[in-house]
Order: C-alpha cells, then structure tokens, then sequence
C-alpha cells in the first residue's frame, strides 16, 4: 500500500486502490499541466469524463450523450446499448427509454412510435401511448394512437 489517503488528494482526484497515488475522479480531468498535487478540472459541458489515471475528457459516440454526473455515456431515447458503448436504433416494434434500458416490445395492435421513445395504437384502433389497444368503435375510425373520430352522416 502507499500512503494517500482519501481526504489528502487534491479537489477532483481520489486515492487509487492500493492508496499509492491520487487518480482523477469520475466527472472531472487532468488539464494538460497536470501534477500529483493540481486539482482536477470539472467536466465540460457534453464531455464525458470516466477519471483513472489518465483523466482525459471524450466525446459521446452517436446517439449518445453525457449522463447527468458526465461520468459515462448513455443512450438517447429511441436508441439502446450498454454505457459507454455503441447505441443503435431501437428495433421496429418496441419502444427505448434510452441509457442500458432493453428495448420494450409494444403490445397487441400497437407499433413503435416514430421516434421509437414509445408504443402507439395501430389504425383502425385507439388507446393511450404504452396503454391496451382496442378496436374501433362502430360507427368511427380510428387513425392510430388515441383517437377516436366519429364517421360523417350515411358513411361507414
């Protein structure tokens, strides 16, 4: 073991596992001058900034983008894959909250919406986002989602 402890590291480092040197904290980074006893510089906004020895700050991959603490990258809505990594577009059918979430499969007589954040009824039925779809009534139409239009005078 060495001898940093916790509370002697300056501002935005913390000591490493075996207490033998300060290490940059999730959320901050080394500025180019960077020594053992400079403080770590905050995160810049839409940076990410996973700390560790090196303490560089990174750009999200596509459809990614900082988490709130910008210690790691997670998936926009309508877009899934693990932190840190790839996100690809939600598959037809479900709906992605976004971040690791797995992707959710959209109910009987729904469809993704079209920015695959949520499940919408299908024509021809009507119910709430992510609710239970049910046909339409006789005497209307349904265009999808949760609407519900009556049929004008001698239509069907």
């Amino acid at each position: 073991g060495g001898d940093f402890e916790p509370d002697q590291c300056p501002s935005g480092k913390i000591a490493n596992d075996d207490h033998s040197a300060c290490v940059i904290k999730p959320g901050f980074y080394a500025d180019a001058a960077d020594t053992a006893e400079l403080a770590a510089v905050s995160c810049t906004d839409g940076k990410v900034c996973l700390g560790g020895a090196g303490g560089a700050e990174a750009d999200c991959l596509a459809n990614s983008e900082p988490n709130e603490g910008q210690t790691s990258c997670v998936c926009n809505p309508g877009f899934t894959g693990a932190d840190n990594g790839a996100c690809a577009t939600c598959p037809a059918g479900s709906k992605c909250a976004g971040g690791a979430a797995a992707p959710e499969t959209c109910g009987a007589n729904s469809e993704s919406s079209t920015d695959k954040t949520d499940c919408e009824c299908k024509e021809g039925f009507h119910g709430p986002n992510s609710g239970t779809c049910e046909a339409c009534p006789s005497g209307s139409f349904c265009i999808g989602g949760n609407n519900v239009d009556s049929c004008p005078a001698h239509s069907t």
